[in-house]
Order: C-alpha cells, then sequence, then structure tokens
C-alpha cells in the first residue's frame, strides 16, 4: 500500500464511522477527537471526548479513560500492508502512519464529515503516538 492508498483508505473508514455513530450522540457536545494507531497491532482506534467527560478528567490525553473510546470496531488490519522496503526502521515506519492520519484529519472532506456533530468552540483532534502521550500531536505538526 503506498502512502497516498493508505490516506485514502482511511479517511473512507474516517468519514464512514463518523456518519454511522453521529446519530448516538445526537446532542452531545465534543470536545476532542482521537485518532489512534497502532501499528505493531494493525489496528486504528476513532474516540470522542465529550465535553462533559473534558469538564470531569480534564485535557486527559488517555483516549482509553473517554467514554466514546474505540466507536468504531471495524478491523483495519489491512492499511498495514506496506511494502517494507520503503522503510530503514520500525521507528520510521510507526511514524509515517501518524503523519499520514494527521494528514486526513485535515481534509476538506473529512472536516465536512464532523460537521454532523455538536462541536465545542475549542474542538481539537489528537494524532499521538501511543507509547509518547505527552510527546507531539502530530495533527499540530501539519501545516494545512
Amino acid at each position: 500500500m503506498t502512502p497516498e492508498e493508505f490516506k485514502a483508505e482511511l479517511k473512507k473508514h474516517v468519514i464512514l464511522s463518523l456518519e454511522e455513530f453521529a446519530l448516538e450522540v445526537e446532542g452531545e457536545e465534543m470536545r476532542a477527537f482521537d485518532l489512534g494507531i497502532f501499528p505493531w497491532h494493525q489496528d486504528i482506534i476513532f474516540s470522542f471526548l465529550t465535553t462533559e467527560d473534558f469538564n470531569d478528567l480534564g485535557c486527559h490525553p488517555y483516549a482509553e479513560n473517554w467514554e466514546h473510546f474505540n466507536f468504531s470496531d471495524d478491523n483495519y488490519s489491512h492499511l498495514f500492508k506496506v511494502n517494507e522496503k520503503l522503510f530503514r526502521t520500525d521507528y520510521e515506519k510507526e511514524m509515517w502512519y501518524f503523519g499520514l492520519g494527521a494528514e486526513v484529519l485535515h481534509d476538506s472532506e473529512v472536516k465536512l464529515a464532523f460537521g454532523q456533530y455538536k462541536l465545542s468552540p475549542d474542538f481539537e483532534f489528537y494524532v499521538f503516538h501511543p507509547d509518547e502521550r505527552e510527546g507531539a500531536n502530530y495533527y499540530l505538526e501539519i501545516k494545512k
């Protein structure tokens, strides 16, 4: 899978998952969206932080504590079929996934899909390395 193929497939899954989940949380105000990418488990997890949870938990970077953690139970292992020759190290491969995931969240069609939700004025997107939650938010590293 090429970078463009990965982004196109992830984009499709993000939009579809957002459309399917919107009715379940209708009226709840969302404070953040976390795109959890776990290349070593070949998994991707979509999570929402509600404003209510934010007020109770504070700005908590650990999405597994959020009420709407992993709201899409689809299998994403097919997204991790890449040509290993593209990378010199496993670390380089991991960084590739996080950066591409962040780029997908900047896509105009993906942003439009978030319009189905009641978003707080200070809504944020998170794309962190799961083992470095205090590190960089890859979403903020992408300049659009």
